[in-house]
């Protein structure tokens, strides 16, 4: 089956209930096939990076799609997510692994899907965060038909997405060396927010005031859940 035809038959059944689809068949819907990639070698050339930052290392493309299955398999979260955007009448973006030029994770476009970066010293955890960060931008683009030239829409969907991915998490911080027990998720979430707005050129002057507009309100907007999730 096609990309096509797969995104073809969800529309068509989108209005049932996901409960009744096998999980494997509905991870071939949103997850390309990369045909043009070597997915089955650890690929060694050129690695897509523009720099020589000891972040970047040569491209693994089947070790990210199997840790990328893996979340798609495993977390409930991400199900979860999933589910709510097609009740609500979107599709699901694809999900690929790609060597990228930037030092990140991953990211995600609209017209794109979810890219998870192949060339980036990376690690199943940091994975499974990025893959459900991602979709939570995806998911509030499906909602809230968010605006991505405005700063203050973008400050609220990387607000959402450092509280629902597991981003914040106190092991998390303390990988990257941030030791404060109190009031942890609070900065940690401010921090992202804020650092991922100041690699956007039409926010970066601006990203501290936006991050502050939005606080109130999208820091205790969980869509799809009621609350953090407990089993990020």
């Amino acid at each position: 089956m096609t990309i096509g035809e797969s995104i073809k038959e969800l529309r068509e059944n989108r209005g049932s209930s996901l409960e009744d689809y096998h999980v494997n068949k509905y991870i071939s819907r949103i997850y390309s096939t990369n045909d043009n990639d070597d997915n089955n070698k650890n690929n060694s050339g050129d690695d897509g990076s523009s720099t020589t930052s000891t972040a970047f290392q040569p491209r693994n493309n089947k070790m990210c799609k199997d840790n990328v299955l893996k979340v798609l398999k495993e977390s409930p979260v991400l199900k979860y997510i999933i589910k709510d955007m097609v009740r609500l009448g979107c599709l699901p973006p694809i999900i690929k692994c790609a060597p990228c030029k930037e030092e990140s994770f991953g990211y995600f476009e609209p017209e794109e899907g979810i890219v998870i970066c192949d060339n980036i010293q990376n690690f199943p955890q940091n994975i499974r965060n990025t893959v459900v960060h991602e979709m939570v931008h995806a998911y509030d683009m499906c909602k809230v038909k968010l605006d991505t030239f405005n700063c203050q829409h973008l400050a609220c969907t990387e607000i959402r997405a450092a509280n629902l991915s597991g981003d914040c998490k106190w092991e998390m911080e303390l990988i990257r060396g941030q030791s404060s027990i109190f009031n942890h998720l609070k900065e940690c979430t401010k921090r992202r927010a804020v650092g991922s707005l100041q690699t956007n050129p039409l926010c970066r002057d601006i990203a501290q005031k936006s991050v502050d507009l939005a606080w109130d309100k999208c820091n205790v907007d969980y869509s799809p859940f009621q609350t953090i999730p407990k089993n990020l």
